[in-house]
């Protein structure tokens, strides 16, 4: 409406009725891009009463379980607390949900402002406790039965990608096709890798590791911390939370520092950080599975 000074980098009738939905109103709104938002549509909304908020237009092809599946673990997160950092809470819309489905089928959601910056490559070791609090917490969610995780497990990987369906050779018939015959010698490398991997996992899961929900994308992109004292403000996303080997946690967290020029001390400081989670988030000898 004209009541709200409109930023053009997302779609403005569609904000527009996101606020609507979620506040009741957009009058006297005013929407600014934020710095983040990858997969999904992100904006600061700075309301009259001098508040500001985070809306959140979701790009996920429509997918409502998911975002269902991630609020009910951030609803059920708060009673395992307290935490030595904030995580998003979802503001109810007036009829009663923390979501809600836009005229083009996306979902859409708003929170609380978490202060605070980007870590990057800043000091890991308070990102890495942070981590090991957040995983100990999330092992003892346990949600309602008909709130269902739609997202595969990483291990799982031939079920990851819907392309391929569970049905590895369905890869491997893709990769050797003609098409992609003008990247043959790197696509014969990545596909020795992936022969190897496929093994690795194999024998992984002979070992029967400790099996949990787990945020699933906890790379320094997705926490926010006080940058002055570098302590973690804030641990962000967690659309893609699933119940997942507990170590894929660790996995991810680290995959972004392992791009870095120089990695093995960020991997070391995250990994020393990650071993001071506090004591009352120790793990059991038989971890509980998460709620499926």
């Amino acid at each position: 409406t004209p009541a709200m000074a409109m930023a053009t980098r997302v779609d403005d009738a569609l904000v527009s009725e996101a606020l609507r939905a979620l506040l009741g109103s957009d009058d006297g709104c005013t929407v600014t891009p934020t710095s983040g938002g990858v997969n999904n549509m992100v904006q600061y909304v700075d309301t009259p009463s001098g508040e500001r908020l985070v809306l959140r237009i979701y790009n996920n092809g429509g997918n409502t379980a998911r975002v269902r599946y991630e609020h009910a673990v951030l609803d059920a997160l708060p009673a395992l607390g307290p935490f030595s950092f904030q995580l998003p809470t979802y503001r109810r819309a007036p009829n009663g949900e923390t979501s809600v489905l836009l005229s083009n089928g996306a979902s859409a959601c708003i929170s609380q402002l978490i202060p605070g910056g980007l870590p990057k490559t800043a000091d890991p070791e308070p990102i890495g406790r942070a981590t090991g609090e957040l995983l100990m917490a999330l092992g003892k969610v346990r949600l309602p039965a008909d709130v269902t995780c739609v997202t595969p497990p990483y291990f799982d990987v031939w079920n990851v990608h819907k392309g391929v369906g569970g049905n590895r050779q369905v890869f491997y018939d893709f990769v050797a096709g003609s098409e992609l015959d003008t990247c043959r010698g790197a696509m014969d490398r990545l596909i020795a890798q992936f022969k190897e991997l496929d093994a690795r996992l194999a024998l992984m899961a002979e070992q029967k590791l400790p099996i949990q929900l787990v945020h699933g994308d906890l790379h320094y992109d997705n926490v926010l911390f006080d940058t002055a004292s570098g302590a973690v403000s804030g641990l962000l996303d967690f659309e893609f939370a699933a119940v997942d080997w507990r170590a894929m946690e660790l996995a991810v967290c680290l995959s972004k520092y392992v791009g870095e020029p120089d990695p093995f001390p960020l991997c070391r400081a995250f990994i020393a950080g990650f071993c001071k989670a506090p004591a009352r988030t120790r793990w059991p000898r038989s971890a509980p599975r998460g709620s499926s």
